[in-house]
């Protein structure tokens, strides 16, 4: 019953691409900080800031960002654990797949930002381990 209530709720909500409603209503639903997404002109700020707007319930907080920011954001709080997760998830490759798998992150998914940033912190830690050898 609440899901469906929920959902009429949203339905009454004007987003330039009506096909994304069911994913403002996920995030409301879960009441989620960020929404991730490159489509950022579906989900204009001047909405999702709108506090009268007594459809969507959203956080105070609440924003929609790129998958360009939001890994800017988690590299930036927890570098290592990042390139940690990084590591884990390309062990199998090597380090000139590695690059060219974060220069694909940049451009291919429009993430220059954490790319850059994640190459200058692997030359970075390269340079280290030279200089200790």
């Amino acid at each position: 019953m609440f899901i469906r209530s929920e959902a009429r709720r949203f339905a009454k909500v004007l987003l330039p691409d009506v096909k994304d409603k069911h994913v403002l209503f996920a995030a409301a639903t879960v009441r989620a900080d960020v929404l991730v997404t490159d489509d950022l002109g579906d989900f204009p700020s001047d909405l999702l800031e709108n506090r009268h707007n007594r459809f969507l319930r959203l956080p105070d907080h609440f924003k929609a960002i790129s998958l360009n920011e939001f890994l800017c954001d988690v590299f930036e709080r927890n570098t290592d654990g990042f390139l940690d997760a990084l590591t884990l998830t390309l062990c199998p490759m090597e380090q000139g797949t590695i690059r060219q798998h974060l220069t694909t992150l940049g451009s291919g998914h429009n993430c220059p930002a954490v790319s850059s940033r994640l190459l200058r912190r692997i030359a970075e830690i390269e340079q280290a381990v030279h200089r200790q050898h």
